[in-house]
């Protein structure tokens, strides 16, 4: 049995959360902006192993030597090498992507 008490307290606790709500055009444009930082940061490693391979692969063709360990090997000393080099670029991205965020919140919130 529900008695007063507990339904005033529901109407008060949805009516809480119904007014912190995000619309939808502000979800949209959060997700969109997260999901851009997100590319924006994998894009220079994703490229690397694509190139490295697109060459090891050309290597393989031309002298028929179909080893898939040596594919491997070269990509991964790639990719650790661009994260290396782009690490202080990345980390400058996400702060300032965090930082934009969280001074957000309150616009967001309509406070």
């Amino acid at each position: 049995m529900i008695n007063q008490r507990d339904l005033r307290t529901t109407r008060e606790v949805t009516k809480y959360k119904l007014s912190f709500m995000f619309s939808i055009d502000q979800a949209t444009e959060l997700c969109r902006h997260a999901v851009m930082v997100t590319l924006l940061l994998c894009l220079p490693v994703l490229s690397a192993s694509v190139i490295v391979g697109l060459i090891i692969s050309i290597a393989q063709a031309v002298t028929q030597l179909q080893e898939q360990t040596l594919s491997f090997v070269p990509k991964l000393i790639a990719m650790m090498l661009v994260i290396l080099f782009t690490l202080p670029w990345s980390l400058t991205v996400l702060v300032d992507y965090s930082i934009e965020l969280f001074e957000n919140i309150p616009k967001t919130l309509g406070g």
